[in-house]
């Protein structure tokens, strides 16, 4: 999931439907938060995370660019495209060549902010995203914030949703639906997703799944297909409609799994679409 996302609440494989950089889980590399130096000339913000960490920002496309935004709090009631769910201080001075990629290092330590504000352990929702944003404050200090933000095409770096409602509201209140992924196109990298509670072509099954990597071998493109489709399927069949559906999924490419340490696990996304090209129920 390159810099952005996070663990279970949101996970770190770019190939997924889902988040990405998510710190922490099986599937993302947990990136080390940048320690003080003994003589470090930065400076530390000495305000925690108060003022920040349940607020709002309409970001511009150039912030989520360079990572480093100047926009105003907002109330999540007013229009805005990130919500903040944690802080973290910055110890080291940030310049012009090195302010991405520090604010990048925080991506790992992110993991844990996004799913302690949101307090939803059973799966990752794959329209959440997460990244890492500098941000100055009124002491002149540097933080990084965690924001998180929705989605409005299939993968990575697609466009922030504008919304006027509170992701921390609707997890408390188990109003999670328009977290889903829905479309009426062919499920593909920038894939346009539609609202959940209409009719829709394509539904993507709201968790990751996983297919074991037997001896710790990658499967062949034959075993990936056969284990893939015997795993999506069995996401799905809990449903009334389940012998009428086309499932289909996509996995953790092989290079991936090299970079990630060969791991027992092989993640990926299921999507489930109607045998006979009909729509999909509005989810309720």
């Amino acid at each position: 999931m390159s810099a952005r996302g996070w663990t279970r609440a949101v996970a770190a494989v770019a190939v997924l439907w889902g988040c990405s950089a998510c710190g922490g889980g099986s599937s993302s590399t947990r990136v080390t938060l940048p320690k003080p130096p003994p003589s470090s000339r930065g400076i530390r913000s000495t305000e925690g995370s108060h003022g920040l960490v349940g607020t709002c920002h309409l970001m511009s496309p150039q912030a989520f660019h360079t990572l480093v935004d100047h926009s105003r709090t907002v109330p999540c009631s007013r229009p805005h495209n990130v919500e903040t769910a944690g802080v973290h201080p910055v110890y080291s001075t940030l310049t012009k060549a090195n302010t991405k990629a520090t604010v990048q290092g925080y991506a790992g330590g992110c993991g844990p902010d996004y799913n302690n504000y949101l307090r939803i352990d059973d799966g990752v929702f794959v329209r959440l995203w997460g990244t890492p944003i500098a941000t100055r404050r009124s002491d002149g200090s540097w933080v990084v914030r965690c924001d998180l933000y929705v989605g409005t095409a299939v993968g990575y770096g697609s466009r922030p949703a504008v919304t006027r409602t509170s992701l921390h509201a609707q997890a408390k209140q188990g109003d999670t639906g328009s977290w889903d992924i829905c479309t009426d196109q062919p499920p593909g990298p920038r894939a346009p997703l539609v609202d959940c509670s209409r009719p829709h072509r394509y539904e993507g099954v709201p968790t990751y799944q996983a297919q074991v990597a037997v001896n710790r071998k990658y499967p062949t493109p034959a075993q990936l297909r056969a284990r893939g489709q015997a795993v999506c399927r069995k996401a799905v069949a809990h449903r009334p409609d389940a012998a009428h559906l086309v499932v289909t999924g996509t996995w953790t490419t092989k290079g991936q799994w090299v970079r990630q340490a060969r791991p027992t696990n092989i993640y990926g996304s299921c999507t489930f679409s109607r045998a006979d090209h009909g729509d999909l129920p509005p989810v309720r």
